[in-house]
């Protein structure tokens, strides 16, 4: 269950699961909602956590973001999806992207080829942004009135594009998310980090998270898809396994309590049914 060892984080309780996520039956129509499967507390005999497949045939998805109660989807073009697994095509021609986050009423995306995309979230009309010698981002969030970008530095970047590199040398970025005023990111030698947003100065708090692919928050706790695996992670780096076999996670959004995620072409609903953290050994 465990892939690998983590140096400062500690293990937590792990659940026991049923059904594995791959028990599941797929229907080959493009838009699908199955009944849930949960996630079953063996000690307390009740549902923690329960995931259900919206729909299908989303294989080349690049991220994904909330918007209210719908999903952009972000899979060459810009498409909008409901929470009942309907769609409709709202941008064409997006290209391949490597980032996507929002700051108030806008997403933005960051271009794999360079350059910056705004898109007004009420029409989904966009524009270019150029923020020159800005390349190869590989994580955006947002805080305040301002997006940080990752590569293998820290950007702060405004609305109109002006930008200036804050901290430097932090390595490549795998993945990265917000809590409150503190971003947590996973870098590709497996090292998760904490910056607070104001003072920008960068925590170690575990490591062994090479292989994370995706990173969302949720309240107060972190959930890192790595090694096929779902952790929840606390703020000082402790974890459980949450869910196992979630091969082909490639990103995840926080839709106001469930998560949403792109997962080997399907797009999942996960709902939590206990918020409180889970207690160390």
């Amino acid at each position: 269950m465990f892939p690998h060892e983590h140096s400062n984080g500690a293990r937590l309780s792990t659940l026991s699961l049923f059904p594995s996520l791959h028990d599941i039956t797929l229907s080959s129509s493009s838009q699908i909602y199955h009944e849930p499967l949960f996630e079953i507390d063996s000690v307390a005999n009740k549902p923690l956590v329960s995931w259900t497949i919206i729909s299908n045939g989303w294989q080349d998805t690049q991220a994904i973001l909330s918007n209210g109660d719908k999903l952009l989807v972000f899979c060459n073009d810009l498409y909008e999806v409901n929470f009942d697994g309907d769609f409709q095509k709202v941008g064409d021609g997006l290209g391949s992207i490597s980032a996507a986050t929002k700051l108030n009423e806008y997403a933005f995306v960051a271009s794999k080829t360079g350059g910056f995309l705004k898109i007004d979230l009420s029409n989904y009309e966009h524009q270019k942004i150029s923020i020159g010698g800005l390349n190869n981002i590989t994580a955006l969030v947002s805080f305040k009135d301002y997006l940080f970008a990752f590569n293998d530095d820290l950007w702060r970047i405004r609305e109109d594009g002006y930008h200036e590199r804050i901290v430097h040398n932090l390595g490549e970025t795998l993945a990265a998310a917000v809590i409150q005023e503190d971003a947590y990111f996973v870098t590709s030698n497996g090292k998760l980090w904490r910056i607070n947003l104001n003072d920008f100065i960068p925590t170690k708090i575990d490591s062994g998270w090479e292989q994370t692919t995706a990173m969302v928050a949720r309240k107060d706790t972190l959930y890192i898809f790595c090694s096929d695996n779902l952790y929840q992670v606390d703020a000082e780096g402790n974890y459980q396994v949450l869910l196992d076999n979630w091969t082909g996670t490639v990103a995840a959004a926080n839709s106001h309590d469930p998560l949403h995620v792109a997962c080997d072409g399907d797009i999942y609903e996960i709902n939590f049914f206990n918020s409180s953290s889970s207690k160390q050994h």
